[in-house]
């Protein structure tokens, strides 16, 4: 949680993400209606480095910045 607070603080994302662990999670991701929230593993953080969990958050905040989940339900409704 407090490498996601200061990846979003110098980010200038107006609203953090929810972080999850979920029991399912094979791998991080982000999933929600609009923007998102990320959803991790349980052992998530004792898997990795700081730096490497750091990287990884900081690859999820990229979707969530750029309406990913948004964009994946508008593709679905498309294809569909």
């Amino acid at each position: 949680q407090d490498v996601l607070s200061d990846l979003v603080r110098n980010s200038g994302l107006k609203r953090t993400p929810k972080l999850y662990e979920v029991d399912c999670a094979a791998q991080p991701f982000v999933w929600g209606w609009f923007r998102g929230d990320i959803y991790l593993s349980p052992n998530f953080s004792a898997n990795c480095s700081r730096e490497k969990c750091r990287t990884i958050i900081a690859h999820e905040l990229a979707h969530v910045s750029r309406w990913d989940a948004a964009m994946n339900h508008v593709q679905n409704v498309v294809q569909a």
